[in-house]
């Protein structure tokens, strides 16, 4: 999501040190931990933080084509013969989908499972089963079409990905620019790409038309 971006980070705020740490899921941010901010997957209730929603709700079922044209899949219903593949941290993803869609849920859980969204993408492509998941996480397969929605709609899921801190750092303005230039890329799909319309940038500090040469500045005095 960021990641691919963070040279766009590092010319519009060279004043801000990022640091990358090892991942791990902060349930209770009055805890202290040894990060200052997190992105996190959930319905956005954290204890002790205050939580941004970034981008993940929109959620796709992806298979590779050959898997589609093979069972063939063109219906929910069509489902029900595929394999599922699980992210064992997100149990419920294909329950909720299933209920959305007025199907039986008690196979919902039947599946290989994975621990990262990343092996299910490869999974998926490889042919392996279907898989849902963000769709944010599957844009570049989408378009090279090693990746296919095989029901073509997509479902709005109570998950989510949001920048989380202890609320007592959610002042500092060095916090208020990461989220700033996060939101920037979830809600501008091309990162450092003007949007399509003056309304879309509007309140966006990296969407201002001196963004550039003249970002760092720009960037500067709006957090001030």
């Amino acid at each position: 999501m960021a990641l691919p971006r963070l040279g766009h980070f590092k010319r519009t705020l060279p004043q801000v040190s990022l640091n990358l740490v090892r991942y791990q899921h902060a349930h209770d941010f009055a805890t202290p931990h040894e990060f200052d901010a997190a992105i996190q997957y959930g319905c956005g209730n954290w204890p002790s933080a205050n939580a941004r929603y970034l981008i993940g709700k929109e959620t796709s079922i992806v298979c590779s084509p050959q898997l589609r044209d093979a069972l063939p899949l063109r219906t929910p219903q069509d489902l029900m013969r595929a394999t599922l593949l699980q992210h064992i941290e997100v149990p419920l993803a294909w329950q909720d989908w299933m209920e959305a869609n007025g199907l039986d849920t008690s196979a919902s859980r039947f599946g290989p499972g994975f621990n990262l969204y990343s092996f299910i993408i490869r999974a998926a492509v490889s042919g392996f089963g279907v898989g849902i998941m963000p769709t944010c996480l599957v844009e570049d397969e989408l378009a090279a079409g090693s990746l296919v929605e095989p029901l073509k709609n997509r479902f709005d899921s109570p998950l989510g990905y949001y920048l989380c801190a202890p609320t007592a750092r959610t002042n500092l303005s060095v916090y208020r620019l990461v989220a700033g230039w996060l939101e920037h890329c979830c809600n501008h799909p091309e990162g450092a790409a003007a949007p399509a319309t003056a309304e879309a940038g509007a309140g966006c500090i990296f969407c201002a038309p001196q963004q550039g040469a003249n970002g760092t500045n720009a960037v500067t005095n709006a957090a001030a």
